[in-house]
This record gives structure tokens, C-alpha cells and sequence, in this order.
């Protein structure tokens, strides 16, 4: 039996993730497009939380654009307004909720704990 590789299962558990958000949005956010889209994490919380890090309500969709170069690149407050306007349109006032209140949470990542999430994931699929 192979050992465990935490960093790898992450790595894994992050692409299902992305693709699970992308497969359900289909398209970007904030302009429309189909092109070049990415999984971006709506509710920012405690770094790479595994509380809220794999959980698929906190995932919105944009392109490369609106998340690199706007999103993260800029400080356009049109830009940043009109996306949080669509994001709270998007994701419901009570399961941003949710989401920071789990975020506070403890979730260790042990090989059982990532296997039972990394599990769900892939059901999804």
C-alpha cells in the first residue's frame, strides 16, 4: 500500500473542487464568458481552511480576467462592487453565514478527515 501524501490528496481535492464549481456555473460571474474560467473561493476566510477550503457553496466562477486582473490585480471599486452585488445574488445571505461560522471551525486534515471529504467530492462528480 502506497503511504499517504497529504500534499498530494490537497493538490487533488482542490482540482475536483474547481471542477465541480466550474461544471455547475458554467460560465463567469461577472461578465458572462465561457472562456478561460477558474474556481474562485466567494467567502475569504482563515487560510486554506478545512473547514469552508472544499466546500462548494464558497466557490464562484470567473475567468481569468475577473479574478486575476480585476479581482485580484486591480482596485477598481466599479469593478468590486459590481461583483459583490453578484456574488450576494449568487450566494444567499445565510449560507455566507454558514460559511464564516464553519470557517471558524477545526477541521484537521488527516488522512481519514481528507478522505471522507475528498469522498464527497467525487460522489458529486
Amino acid at each position: 500500500m502506497r503511504k499517504f501524501n497529504k500534499k498530494a490528496t490537497k493538490r487533488r481535492m482542490d482540482a475536483l473542487w474547481s471542477n465541480l464549481v466550474r461544471l455547475r456555473d458554467t460560465h463567469c460571474l461577472v461578465c458572462g464568458t465561457t472562456e478561460n474560467l477558474q474556481a474562485h473561493h466567494a467567502i475569504v476566510t482563515k487560510a486554506h481552511s478545512n473547514a469552508t477550503r472544499w466546500d462548494t457553496r464558497n466557490g464562484v466562477t470567473l475567468c481569468y480576467r475577473c479574478h486575476i486582473c480585476k479581482l485580484h490585480g486591480s482596485s477598481d471599486k466599479v469593478f468590486l462592487q459590481e461583483y459583490l452585488e453578484k456574488l450576494n445574488d449568487k450566494i444567499p445571505q445565510d449560507i455566507q453565514d454558514d460559511i464564516r461560522i464553519k470557517s471558524n471551525g477545526i477541521v484537521k486534515d488527516s488522512q481519514t478527515n481528507l478522505k471522507m471529504i475528498e469522498d464527497n467530492l467525487t460522489s458529486v462528480l
